[in-house]
């Protein structure tokens, strides 16, 4: 009887172990697969500044020169239209004021 409670002792003890070990794989794989997912980040990161990087190394003074010119050009047709949409808000306060005065008119009417 000493023997089986030795050998029952023992299975459990292995039993416990094993799942212990089991239970240790399972943390392992998880912080795996979070070094892994980090990693992944850092490496988008570092393609991303890579290619800003990339990208300011192409600017020069002509294409400064080019982009100032479209800014120059788009603020002009910009003033260009500003006569012709003063024009469209006057006529809305136009037709406001109209309206405004319309109402007043209507309630005043005793029915």
């Amino acid at each position: 009887m000493s023997a089986q409670k030795q050998t029952v002792c023992e299975r459990y003890a292995h039993d416990i172990a094993y799942k212990l070990r089991e239970q240790l794989r399972g943390v392992d794989d998880g912080l795996l697969v979070e070094v892994d997912r980090r990693k992944t980040i850092a490496q988008s990161f570092e393609a991303d500044a890579a290619a800003k990087l990339s990208a300011s190394a192409d600017f020069d003074s002509s294409n400064f020169e080019r982009m100032e010119s479209a800014l120059a050009r788009s603020i002009a047709a910009l003033k260009g239209k500003l006569p012709g949409q003063k024009q469209v808000l006057t006529n809305l306060e136009g037709a406001v004021q109209r309206l405004r005065g319309q109402r007043a008119d209507i309630a005043g009417i005793e029915i």
